[in-house]
């Protein structure tokens, strides 16, 4: 998977972000990756294959 940083803008079911914003939280907000079988086709556009194809095509053009 090649995966870009800017995913976490719009965290999802498999793109996470915890901010820890609530009172009495004093952690750092934590950024992380949710895999399961349930979601896991979510990550199917982020396939090495699938993102260096759509990289050549762009090049291409």
């Amino acid at each position: 998977f090649i995966i870009p940083s800017g995913v976490w803008e719009k965290p999802n079911e498999v793109f996470v972000d915890r901010n820890y914003d609530k009172p009495g939280q004093k952690s750092a907000p934590e950024y992380g990756i949710n895999i399961s079988l349930k979601n896991y086709d979510i990550l199917d556009i982020f396939r090495f294959q699938e993102v260096i194809r759509e990289f050549t095509e762009k090049k291409l053009c």
